[in-house]
């Protein structure tokens, strides 16, 4: 048996281009992995791919998981069988990428285990058939994401950075919020590159107001929930406060360990849903 760790994603600053040719919206973002993660364990079976997840919320044969280890033994010819158990803490419709991040462990473990030896671009491009925000999980990191999320340029290392997340009782479809973006005009929209050299140089003071999410004007007006965490975290000593990818989870980043430690121990008589924790490096 192996195991894997599916990390989490957050979103710092997110920007929409526009709809593509193929239907897929054009992005631009930067995503970071933070240690907020789902275990996944392998097992090898004589045939056949047996999924188990202790979250049964999560559909047995139509998760992205399974689909991701479907997709690899096809690809790869591979005639013998596989035990996946999953072990669910990131929170689903969130916009901190689970299912996406599982796929990606999937790929990652069964490479590893039938010694495929793959490379990690290889995986990038087999993950993308399974979905946009899957090709970044497989090498996580901070990475400036684009194109559908296929395009990536890993930029410099932004770990040991806290934060904490809560996610709202209301939960957040990804096809639905890109509805709702389609609808509007007139959005103030994020300076992805100032965001992107403020990183690079580590000022995370200097990131107070110019972190936008452009999700943010479309979803949060029908998801009340959103707001209310977004003014419990700015009521702490964050340093800025955003909502993650299409939503529905709220971020909040700190300065030092201590202002997020005090933060997370106020709000978690509050919120049910919440986590401290902090950015990781990605892998090389």
């Amino acid at each position: 048996m192996i195991v894997q760790k599916a990390y989490a994603k957050i979103n710092i600053g997110l920007d929409i281009k526009g709809l593509r040719q193929d239907r897929y919206h054009e992005i631009d973002t930067i995503m970071q992995t933070v240690e907020l993660g789902d275990r996944i364990t392998f097992t090898e079976k004589e045939k056949g791919i047996h999924f188990w997840c202790d979250d049964y919320s999560i559909k047995q044969n139509e998760n992205t998981a399974y689909l991701a280890a479907k997709l690899f033994m096809k690809e790869m010819g591979i005639k013998q069988g596989i035990k996946i158990d999953l072990y669910k803490t990131i929170p689903v419709f969130a916009g901190l990428g689970g299912g996406s991040s599982d796929a990606a462990a999937v790929l990652r473990g069964l490479n590893f285990i039938f010694k495929t030896n793959l490379s990690y671009s290889d995986l990038e491009k087999m993950s993308l058939m399974i979905g946009a925000d899957v090709p970044f999980c497989i090498r996580g990191g901070t990475q400036r994401v684009t194109g559908k999320g296929e395009v990536l340029r890993p930029l410099k290392d932004f770990s040991d950075v806290w934060f904490v997340i809560i996610k709202p009782k209301d939960s957040v479809e990804t096809v639905w919020a890109y509805k709702e973006y389609d609808k509007l005009s007139d959005l103030i929209r994020p300076d992805m590159d100032l965001i992107q050299s403020l990183l690079e140089k580590r000022d995370i003071e200097g990131l107070k107001g110019n972190v936008v999410n452009i999700f943010e004007k479309a979803v949060i007006p029908h998801k009340p929930s959103i707001q209310s965490a977004i003014e419990d975290l700015s009521e702490t000593d964050a340093v800025t406060v955003f909502m993650t990818g299409s939503g529905a989870a709220v971020a909040a980043i700190y300065s030092e360990m201590r202002l997020a430690s005090m933060a997370y121990a106020s709000l978690s008589r509050k919120h049910d849903d919440i986590y401290i924790t902090k950015t990781s490096g990605g892998l090389k």
